[in-house]
């Protein structure tokens, strides 16, 4: 089981509002990461559906295209960049995740 599944991260301070602790952001992102990366690997060819687990009903639908478009040329770039260096595609979840 994951570490957080039953931990509370934001924490009252005595004197000070509330705060969480750069471990317990960095364990909720370990947690989060995978679970979109096999949603985004599963729905790929199905944005739509994608869009509609991420995003509130309300959002406006040129805000959602236009971040699905900065995505997709985030992902080309970074997977340019892998190739670049590496000189062939991830093949790992490792090789994706790193």
């Amino acid at each position: 089981m994951y570490p957080i599944s039953n931990k509370k991260i934001i924490k009252e301070s005595l004197f000070g509002g509330p705060y969480a602790r750069s471990i317990d952001l960095l364990l909720v992102s370990a947690y989060i990461y995978p679970i979109g990366a096999v949603l985004g690997r599963a729905l790929r060819d199905k944005l739509d559906a994608l869009t509609k687990f991420l995003f509130v009903p309300s959002t406006e639908g040129a805000k959602l295209d236009r971040v699905i478009q900065l995505c997709k040329k985030d992902v080309k770039n970074n997977l340019e960049e892998y190739k670049n260096k590496f000189g062939r595609e991830p093949t790992t979840f490792d090789d994706f995740a790193f």
